[in-house]
């Protein structure tokens, strides 16, 4: 809105998705991938997905974290994964170009004033995103208070801890 105030409208986080995300130029759609909405509109507590490679899984992970960013003012989104690498790469790859691309998104939750650093992200609603990883040194992972932790590749981070 022109004042800066949010006006609050209810829909499901597929339709959410649908509405403001741009996936490489284009709409962000379920057509190629039904079986996902489902998940998108679930509302579990807790969430693992176990799949094969390229189905979907990050941009299923980011775009969960960008909605609810966008949906709930002041929320606090919390991803790690293993490496420095894939942290900066989904951060960058995934959401940081989801943000980039998707006008709506843009004009209405970002402005001069939120950060958009790789291991930080600010929304204009005050919703936040950090990333961080793990592998290498656990106690990087610690401390950071959050709504919603979301863990990418923790098969790998297990076995570090394994070892």
């Amino acid at each position: 809105m022109a004042d800066g105030s949010f006006e609050t409208v209810r829909r499901t986080r597929s339709e959410l998705t649908q509405a403001l995300v741009r996936l490489n130029g284009k709409p962000f759609s379920f057509s190629n991938y039904p079986m996902f909405k489902a998940i998108y509109d679930g509302g579990y507590q807790e969430l693992l997905m176990m799949t094969c490679r390229q189905v979907g899984k990050s941009t299923t992970l980011a775009n969960f974290i960008i909605s609810e960013s966008i949906a709930v003012p002041h929320f606090k989104n919390y991803f790690l994964c293993p490496t420095q690498e894939q942290t900066h790469r989904f951060s960058s790859d995934r959401v940081g170009t989801t943000i980039t691309y998707s006008p709506l998104i843009k004009k209405y939750f970002t402005n001069a004033g939120t950060s958009a650093r790789v291991l930080s992200r600010e929304f204009a609603n005050g919703s936040k995103i950090q990333f961080s990883y793990a592998t290498d040194d656990a106690d990087r992972a610690r401390g950071v208070s959050c709504d919603r932790l979301s863990l990418d590749e923790v098969q790998d981070m297990i076995l570090s801890v394994v070892e």
